[in-house]
């Protein structure tokens, strides 16, 4: 599978996924599409996260919910991939997401997953089928992840480093701008929960202050309805709870 070059590429980090969990992340999605606000950054952009980070995190699939969720972690705790660290990418345009899905290995392999056809291929361009259960798996992490990542993008003090690439312009990319598969990014963007720590130097625990719709009748009769985001708590250097300062959008 040939990807679009250049594209903007986001990471999710693992503090990120362990301190936001799968209900407070669909709940603000939830609130996000009801204010017609569930956008993603670009018209085009990739999505990567560690498997490890998805399984091991609280409240994703530490603990899962339903029965299908259950027989996921069952299956990737006896399946290949729980021997060896993957990241897995999600090719992310015009608001919806990519079938193929990149997964890369710690051992320097790579597979692209098409959960149209029920395909797997790598480097020599291959394809054959795969067992259901592994399709299952990807889809359930992506569907979490993409929820996650607008809920983080969402949230007022969301940590996001980027970093770009002035060699995308003329097809060159290493390190953090290159996949093993070929694709070169034009940026990078680590999304991240606040890091603060008190004055002895341990690091604090921050959590999340889930956003709302707010409604209040105005001066002429009518009703006036915003979204106030969700905001980080504590995520102030030496730990005070940092007061919100929502920026609300009509």
């Amino acid at each position: 599978m040939n990807w679009p070059q250049g594209l903007p590429s986001f990471y999710l980090t693992k503090d990120l996924v362990e301190a936001i969990d799968r209900a407070e992340a669909i709940a603000t999605v939830d609130l996000l599409q009801k204010m017609n606000l569930a956008q993603f950054p670009y018209p085009a952009q990739t999505l990567s996260f560690d498997v490890d980070d998805y399984f091991r995190s609280r409240g994703w699939c530490i603990g899962p919910a339903t029965a299908d969720e259950r027989a996921a972690e069952a299956r990737y705790e006896s399946g290949p991939l729980a021997a060896i660290t993957c990241l897995v990418t999600i090719l992310i345009k015009e608001q919806e997401v990519d079938p193929n899905v990149l997964i890369e290995m710690s051992d320097g392999a790579w597979i692209v997953v098409d959960l149209l056809t029920n395909t797997v291929s790598g480097p020599k361009g291959v394809a054959r089928a795969a067992p259901l259960e592994h399709f299952e798996i990807v889809t359930a992490m992506m569907g979490s992840m993409m929820a996650l990542f607008l809920a983080a993008l969402a949230t007022k003090n969301t940590v996001q480093h980027t970093t770009h690439n002035p060699r995308a312009a003329r097809g060159h990319g290493k390190g953090l701008f290159k996949t093993r598969h070929g694709a070169i990014y034009i940026s990078r963007t680590v999304v991240d929960a606040p890091k603060v720590y008190n004055e002895t130097g341990r690091r604090m625990p921050v959590h999340l202050r889930r956003g709302h719709i707010h409604r209040w009748l105005k001066g002429d009769g009518s009703h006036s309805v915003k979204f106030l985001p969700s905001i980080w708590v504590n995520a102030k250097m030496g730990g005070t709870p940092r007061v919100p300062e929502y920026e609300v959008h009509s």
